[in-house]
């Protein structure tokens, strides 16, 4: 035991060498605190300019970046999604041209009557396009409003700026966008005496958002109006929402929006996500919480809305090409 000891003391420490290589690894460490500190000092600096109190504890600062990180990590989300949603609103417009040309062909062909032409077996007719744009028409922007207006004070729990002056007040929700809608639509006619099949099969995802808003008051807002608004900050932050006031927000889904799966009492099997909530100065208060509750509950009523849209979409869309003639585009 006493020779043991004898070689550790004159051989090389215990962990020595392991100490060794991490030296690199603690400057690297200390220097990177180093940096936080000095930005926390400008950031203090800063803040007590605008009469905000310091941060004098190091822990609490690197949790206050790490929240701030998040917010502009938001923030771009944001942005991003007012971007796409210019580029669907463009492609809506060109959708628009395209049906108004469309009915005019369609009106030329029913005009002449169906022409002789060669005994097919059987056609299918590719009508993705029009099934696309229909459906977005009747989703975008539907809502189901409160019939109980909400007081001054349960209001006040979300509104900002100028808002408060107004009123009176109701809770609205509204699907905001068509984010996903992939899939194909064909009619196909096996013989023009008989009825055509009508097949459809889409992946259909919506954005859907509760508010606050003024009886009467519009609450959608175009690409162009979320825009305007952020121009109009002193930050230019994208507005968090497409409505003002929301109180929580999400997703309606459904993966087989199918004419193989078409439900017996119209319900479509839609799933529900809420995604985004309310955050500032109320946050965690038992009103919120109460306003919260009712938005949910007007929530379920707006799925029940997108539930009776997506039965008149499939009524519409056999109605449409529910004929004889040849309507197949040249």
């Amino acid at each position: 035991m006493q020779g043991a000891f004898e070689k550790l003391a004159k051989g090389t420490m215990l962990y020595e060498a392991r100490e060794k290589e991490m030296e690199p690894v603690r400057k690297k460490e200390l220097e990177k605190r180093q940096t936080i500190e000095l930005e926390q000092n400008l950031m203090n600096i800063i803040d007590e300019s605008k009469g905000k109190p310091k941060v004098e504890d190091y822990d609490e600062f690197v949790k206050q970046k790490e929240a701030r990180a998040w917010e502009q990590s938001d923030e771009l989300d944001q942005k991003k999604k007012v971007l796409d949603k210019v580029k669907k609103e463009e492609q809506w417009v060109e959708d628009d041209v395209w049906r108004e040309q469309r009915l005019e062909h369609r009106k030329q062909i029913q005009a002449r009557g169906q022409q002789p032409t060669a005994k097919q077996m059987w056609q299918a007719t590719q009508v993705d396009r029009w099934c696309q744009q229909r459906l977005r028409d009747m989703l975008v922007p539907a809502m189901v409003e409160a019939e109980e207006e909400l007081s001054p004070e349960m209001a006040s729990i979300v509104l900002e700026g100028d808002d408060m002056e107004k009123g009176p007040f109701v809770l609205r929700a509204l699907i905001t966008d068509v984010l996903k809608l992939q899939g194909d639509a064909s009619v196909v006619r096996l013989n023009l005496q008989k009825p055509p099949l009508h097949f459809f099969d889409y992946f259909v995802k919506m954005d859907w958002e509760v508010h606050v808003a003024q009886r009467g008051d519009k609450s959608y807002r175009t690409a162009d109006e979320l825009i305007k608004a952020a121009a109009d900050t002193d930050d230019a932050k994208a507005p968090p929402s497409v409505a003002k006031n929301r109180v929580i927000g999400g997703t309606f889904k459904i993966r087989e929006f199918s004419s193989e799966e078409v439900p017996a009492d119209g319900k479509w099997p839609l799933l529900v996500k809420v995604k985004r909530r309310y955050s500032g100065p109320s946050e965690g208060s038992d009103d919120l919480l109460r306003l919260a509750k009712m938005a949910e509950l007007l929530r379920d009523r707006l799925l029940e809305e997108a539930q009776r849209i997506l039965c008149r979409w499939v009524e519409e869309y056999r109605d449409y090409w529910d004929t004889g003639v040849d309507l197949t585009e040249k």
